[in-house]
Formats: structure tokens, C-alpha cells, sequence
């Protein structure tokens, strides 16, 4: 039996890996060799859902409890780690 919230998290998880691949790991590397942070990660994520990701749908977020919020982590981990805490 799949809960609601894995069916969130599964549903947007191919999105949010696009999003990571095509958009937000060119930011960091951009952002490493200038030294500076990436803001535009934030509005990229937010754009999408995926800050609200975890949120009751009643609030204005996409219900996807926990379980969406840790798929997001575990994406943004991939690009980077500093990044994720800045979101998280």
C-alpha cells in the first residue's frame, strides 16, 4: 500500500532530478569557482513546488509530507551539500 505522501514524492522525484541536473548543478559549479552563493536555487525550487513540497495541501503546499520533503533532500544532496542545508 503506497501512502499519499510516497505517491508525491514519486510523482515529482523525475522532475525534481531534471531540475537538479539541468539547472541547479551548473549553479553550484558557477557558484564555487566565483565563490558565491547560488540564490537563484531557491527561486527555481520554489517555481516548482518544491519548497512547499512537504506541506498540508490546506496551507498552500503540495501534501507531500515527510517522505516529499526527505526525496527533496536527497536530490539536492546530489549537487550539493551546502546547498541542501540552505533549503532544508
Amino acid at each position: 500500500m503506497t501512502t499519499p505522501w510516497a505517491r508525491v514524492a514519486r510523482q515529482r522525484r523525475d522532475e525534481l532530478r531534471e531540475l537538479v541536473s539541468n539547472r541547479i548543478v551548473p549553479l553550484v559549479d558557477a557558484a564555487e569557482r566565483e565563490q558565491r552563493f547560488p540564490v537563484e536555487v531557491h527561486r527555481l525550487l520554489g517555481e516548482r513546488g518544491f519548497l512547499a513540497i512537504g506541506a498540508p495541501e490546506s496551507e498552500g503546499g503540495q501534501g507531500g509530507g515527510r517522505t516529499s520533503e526527505v526525496m527533496v533532500v536527497e536530490e539536492l544532496t546530489k549537487a550539493s551539500a551546502g546547498i541542501t542545508m540552505s533549503v532544508v
